[in-house]
Parts: structure tokens; sequence; C-alpha cells
């Protein structure tokens, strides 16, 4: 499958606007089973962060299980590799596989970044969240302009979690 074979391609920008939707991409052939592969992921949070252990670690977790080990996330914690801001620009240019950001620090590469942030007022319950990113589109806008640098967005924190 495409994105194992290229898995050193600028691949996946996971915010805590995002998080990684791949288990389900990751059928192989069974010549190809035996392979592992092992992605560098920085986070913005740091390792004491219950975040960085309720969605990050959980996900490496999860990811492992699915994919009977060939997925393995080497997990690095805020600034470990370089500043958090310049985590999307590290994805896009393949430096790392993988990267947990909040939205805001993409938004000079990702112009609707700035609204996946947050916006003052925007919603008053997390379905209204939900259905803004699932039902009308924006999380697939998102996705589309993220590819434009060779990244694959997916919002982990407004979005209801596929795992």
């Amino acid at each position: 499958m495409k994105i194992l074979t290229h898995y050193r391609k600028k691949l996946v920008i996971y915010a805590s606007a995002i998080t990684l939707g791949v288990a389900g991409a990751l059928v192989v052939s069974p010549a190809a089973a035996q392979e592992t592969f092992t992605w560098k992921v920085q986070s913005h949070y740091p390792s004491s962060s219950v975040s960085y252990q309720d969605s990050l670690v959980r996900l490496k977790d999860v990811l492992e299980e699915r994919t009977d080990g060939r997925l393995k996330l080497r997990l690095y914690e805020s600034g470990a590799l370089f500043k958090a801001r310049e985590t999307f620009k590290a994805v896009s240019r393949g430096i790392i596989e993988m990267g947990t950001i909040n939205a805001s620090y993409a938004q000079d590469s990702v112009s609707l970044a700035a609204i996946a942030a947050g916006l003052p007022f925007a919603f008053q319950n997390v379905w209204e969240a939900v259905y803004f990113h699932e039902n009308l589109g924006f999380e697939q806008m998102l996705r589309d302009e993220a590819a434009e640098h060779g990244v694959y967005w997916a919002t982990e924190k407004a979005i209801r979690p596929r795992w």
C-alpha cells in the first residue's frame, strides 16, 4: 500500500486540534506483513501532560496493537527535537513522519488552522464542533489545504475518535 511504501514521505500532522487515522489504512500484503516501520512523533505536549498520556501514548498503543506491531511510534515530548511551532514544517519536509500541534502553530502554512484553533463564541456544545468538522466539511477543507504541503491533517479533540 502506498502509505507503507512511502512512509518516509511527509505524512501526518496530528494536532490538539489533530489525530491520526491510519490504522484502517495499514492493510498490507502477506509478503510485506513482516516489515515494521517506526515513525518519529514530536508532540507539543510535555511528557508529564495528561493529554500526552491520554492522547499520544494511547494512540501509540492502539496503532501497535491494530497493526500487530508493524507500525511503532517513537514519541518525543515538546521541544525534544525542535520547537513545537516548527512541527508542521518538519512533517511537511519529511524530517519526522508525524507530530502533534495546536492548530494555531500551522496557520502560516494552513490558513484554516486559525479557525481550527478556535473562534470566540463559536461553539457552545461539543456536538456543534463535531457537526461543523464532520458534517459541514471543515475537516476535509483542512485536509485539502494541508495536503498542498504533503501533510495529512486529522483533528482529534473536536471530532469523535474512530478507535
